[in-house]
């Protein structure tokens, strides 16, 4: 073979290689950006998340969730926010949506794993993903304004619109509704309620007031206590029959009141949040969410006129030609404003957790103080008792202790410390007073009454994993779990079985809720307090006027809810906040539209 027919071998070779490695690099490039649908499942706060992403040629360009257990507006506002921050950046690195941060992370979390199912690599996409989504605004003119699209809010928004208001409009800080009504129970006190009648409950307006009155201290203004018993009923049947709130079939016994009083939503939070909502917007409510209220506008004469606010880089003033409603709610979320007037309790530092919404933090409070509002009880501020030491809020597991079921608590030597059913406070100060960690216990009859296991499945399954719950057939083993004195454990259910059955409790004289409990399967909770409510705030009247450092109403402003100090005293009685809301909301909202 000459050289030249080699060398032309060789360069054919050569030829043929570089055609199959283009091809292969080709077919790389190709199949680098996958195309199809995946699934992926992510860790909210209530179990799963199930989601599929739809990509094509590397680009996400669509996620739907498939099953979901997370609270109804949270998880709405989250998976919203993060799919839409995800398509637009084609990125899983994105904010996550204030104030619904672990139905956020699932969210991401499962997105990626459907990603890595699919074995997907993104294309680039060189654009900027936010979860939170600025709004467009621009100054307007309203008949009413009002601050803060909680429950207090929303039910002021409604009552203006109902009561004459053309044009309302609510600003919501959050990128969602609710603030601290979405992640209560939402159960509201009301004597004379349609479910004492069923069940042959003898109740009056008078023993509901004496106890709420009471159970503040006496130092709530008796005619504030007065206005929120005498308007509960009328409140409870407004959001039922004409909101369209679902309640449950059964009546809560909280700490604090003789009798079981209070109504609860079959969906909670959500379930008394996402109707007030759905009216709000029948009723072309405005809402701006992601919005910030700035501070209250002030006229010449020293009235309130408006409102400046702000949505990103850009403000913009919303007048009120009749009224503006103060719904900001309190300051359990704001570590310095606790601090500066806590001084009942040790600490309240960053250590203390709270079971609030990150937007509650006394803005609404500051924005009033500036224009010359009086405050009133800053220095009230509820410790709620138990709680998930993994989050600060309380467990919808610990039921028992609300429900009138058996429950009892006990501190690390296994002993029981303080009346179980208690009021808040009371059983906060005997926690903390115990130094160490604490537990809640019942047994598997319990937690078959309340459907405990079928209602919180999801959450039972979290909390042990994170190591703050325990089932197990005898004391001896929950009590080996968390290293309590099983000797003194058995003792202690023993004595609590025989003055259950007995009737009479000598130890901390409990006299509701008297449920034995004679044997396993048991269920042990660890559990620390957390900042709940905040009982000070601006001073109002009856009708829902904020007051002046002189005593005197402030023209064109009204406050209702957690944002006002003038209903609850030094404690606030459990499931009574509820009711402030709705009362005080409606007065506020009507007393508004109508300039009175």
């Amino acid at each position: 073979m000459g050289k030249n027919m080699f060398k032309r071998i060789i360069l054919l070779c050569l030829l043929i290689s570089m055609i199959f490695s283009l091809a292969a690099c080709r077919e790389k490039e190709e199949t680098k950006y996958s195309s199809g649908k995946y699934e992926g499942v992510g860790n909210g706060l209530h179990g799963e998340i199930k989601v599929e992403v739809e990509v094509k040629d590397g680009i996400i360009t669509n996620i739907n969730v498939l099953e979901q257990g997370e609270n109804a507006v949270l998880g709405k506002s989250a998976f919203e926010g993060i799919s839409a921050a995800v398509i637009k950046k084609n990125s899983t690195d994105v904010d996550i949506v204030t104030g619904a941060t672990y139905s956020s992370k699932g969210m991401i979390e499962a997105i990626n794993n459907a990603l890595k199912t699919g074995k997907v690599n993104l294309a680039s996409k060189e654009l900027t993903g936010e979860a939170e989504q600025k709004v467009e605004i621009k100054d307007a003119e309203y008949d009413v304004v009002v601050i803060g699209a909680g429950g207090a809010g929303l039910c002021a928004a409604i009552e203006a619109k109902t009561n004459g208001a053309e044009n309302v409009v609510l600003v919501e800080k959050m990128p969602y509704a609710g603030g601290n009504t979405l992640l209560s129970y939402a159960e509201l006190a009301c004597a004379g309620n349609w479910l004492q009648k069923e069940k042959g409950i003898e109740d009056s307006n008078e023993k509901f007031a004496q106890e709420m009155w009471e159970g503040g201290g006496k130092l709530a203004r008796k005619e504030m206590v007065d206005t929120v018993v005498n308007n509960a009923l009328d409140g409870a049947l407004w959001l039922r029959d004409t909101i369209g709130v679902k309640y449950q079939d059964y009546l809560v016994h909280e700490g604090g009141h003789s009798v079981p009083r209070a109504v609860e939503p079959v969906e909670l939070g959500p379930g008394m949040v996402a109707p007030l909502v759905a009216k709000a917007e029948e009723l072309n409510v405005q809402i701006f969410y992601n919005t910030k209220a700035e501070e209250l506008v002030v006229n010449d004469a020293g009235r309130v006129v408006g409102v400046k606010v702000s949505s990103g880089e850009k403000t913009a003033v919303f007048t009120a030609n009749n009224g503006v409603v103060l719904a900001t709610g309190g300051f359990g979320a704001n570590v310095e404003m606790r601090e500066k007037y806590n001084i009942r309790w040790e600490t309240l530092d960053e250590s203390v957790q709270t079971t609030n919404s990150p937007a509650i933090v006394g803005d609404g409070i500051v924005m009033a103080e500036k224009i010359g509002a009086q405050l009133e009880g800053m220095e009230h501020i509820q410790l709620y008792p138990f709680n998930n030491p993994m989050t600060g809020v309380f467990y919808g597991i610990e039921a028992p202790s609300w429900s009138g079921e058996g429950i009892i608590y006990v501190n690390e030597d296994g002993k029981r410390f303080v009346n179980e059913v208690a009021m808040r406070d009371v059983r906060a100060e005997a926690i903390l007073a115990q130094k160490g960690p604490v537990y809640a216990i019942y047994n598997q009859e319990v937690a078959d009454r309340l459907q405990l296991e079928e209602k919180f499945a999801n959450e039972y399954a979290q909390c042990l994993e994170g190591g703050v719950f325990y089932k197990a057939d005898t004391l001896e083993e929950i009590a080996k779990y968390f290293n309590i004195n099983a000797e003194n454990l058995v003792k202690t259910m023993d004595d609590y079985n025989k003055y259950m059955t007995d009737g009479v409790d000598p130890e901390f004289g409990r006299t509701t809720s008297m449920v034995p409990m004679n044997g396993g399967p048991w269920f042990i909770l660890k559990g620390v307090v957390s900042v709940h409510h905040t009982m000070g705030g601006v001073m109002i009247d009856t009708d829902a006027h904020v007051i002046n450092t002189d005593g005197k109403i402030i023209e064109g402003l009204y406050a209702a809810g957690e944002v006002t100090g003038s209903v609850h005293g030094n404690n606030r009685v459990g499931t009574c906040a509820i009711t402030d809301i709705t009362v005080f909301g409606r007065i506020a909202g009507t007393n508004a539209a109508l300039g009175k």
